[in-house]
C-alpha cells in the first residue's frame, strides 16, 4: 500500500500555457517523483480557493480576456503583442529551486550588482537581507529576476504590477529578457558553460546546514535558465508556484 506524504509547501517554476496552470492539468517535478514511486503527494498553494474554476473551456476564453487588458493597458510600451498560444497541445515544463534556491539567486544578482562579496553561507533570514532589499529597489541590471513573479513571453525592459486572473495583483516581467538578465549574471559570476551548468542541475541543492551559498546559488542559476530558455523557445509564460 502506497505511503502517504504530508502535505508539501515549497516554491516550483512553472513554464506553459495559463490554461494548463489555472485547470491544475500538470505536475510538479516532486508530484512526478511521487507518482514514480507509487506514493502519493498532496501538494498546497498560498491562497488556492477551494472553489477555484478548473474546466479549460471556461478558463481558456478568460486567459484571453486578460491578455487583452493587460496588453491595452500597456499600450504603447510593447513593441510586440502578447498573443502565446493556449491550445491543449502546448507543452508545460517545470523543476523545484525551492526557497532557498530562489533566495541563493536573488542574492547573487543583488551581491553582483552591488559588487559586495558573497556570503559563504545562506542563512535562515535571507529574505531580510540588506543589500537584497536595496536591490530590490534599485536594480537596473537584475530587475527582470529580482521583482516579478510571473514573466511574459514577449520582450519588454520593464517590469509592471496588474491583476492575475484570480484577482490579485502580481508583478510582470518579460521571459526574453529574464533570460537576457540570467545569461548576464552567469556570465558576471559563475561564468558556467553549457556543461558546468547541466552539471549544476543534475547535482541539485544540498541538504547540508548551514547551505552552503555557492552550491545553492549555483543550482538555481541552471534551473532558471534552462526554464527561461524553454519559456522563450516555444513562447510561453514562466510563474513561480507555490
Amino acid at each position: 500500500m502506497p505511503q502517504y506524504t504530508p502535505p508539501v509547501v515549497g516554491l516550483d517554476v512553472y513554464v506553459g500555457t495559463m490554461t494548463r496552470y489555472l485547470s491544475g492539468d500538470w505536475k510538479t517535478i516532486v508530484q512526478q517523483a511521487g507518482e514514480s514511486m507509487g506514493t502519493p503527494v498532496v501538494m498546497i498553494r498560498k491562497n488556492e480557493a477551494a472553489d477555484a474554476i478548473r474546466d479549460p473551456l471556461q478558463i481558456r476564453p478568460a486567459v484571453i480576456v486578460w491578455r487583452g487588458q493587460l496588453a491595452k493597458g500597456l499600450g504603447i510600451k510593447l513593441a510586440t503583442p502578447f498573443d502565446w498560444g493556449e491550445e491543449d497541445t502546448r507543452p508545460y515544463f517545470t523543476d523545484k529551486p525551492d526557497w532557498d534556491g530562489y533566495l541563493a539567486l536573488l542574492l547573487l544578482a543583488s551581491y553582483e550588482e552591488k559588487g559586495k562579496a558573497r556570503p559563504e553561507h545562506l542563512r535562515d533570514d535571507a529574505a531580510k537581507d540588506r543589500v537584497l532589499a536595496d536591490a530590490r529597489d534599485k536594480s537596473l541590471r537584475y530587475r527582470q529576476i529580482l521583482l516579478p513573479a510571473m514573466w511574459l513571453p514577449a520582450p519588454f525592459d520593464f517590469v509592471f504590477t496588474g491583476e492575475h486572473l484570480t484577482g490579485q495583483r502580481v508583478t510582470y516581467g518579460s521571459a526574453p529578457n529574464l533570460l537576457a538578465a540570467l545569461t548576464e549574471l552567469n556570465e558576471r559570476t559563475f561564468m558556467g558553460s553549457p556543461e558546468d551548468l547541466g552539471r549544476w542541475r543534475f547535482e541539485g541543492p544540498t541538504s547540508e546546514k548551514p547551505r552552503p551559498f555557492e552550491r545553492t546559488a549555483r543550482f538555481a542559476l541552471s534551473v532558471f535558465l534552462q526554464l527561461a530558455e524553454k519559456a522563450v523557445s516555444e513562447r510561453l509564460p514562466i510563474i513561480l508556484d507555490y
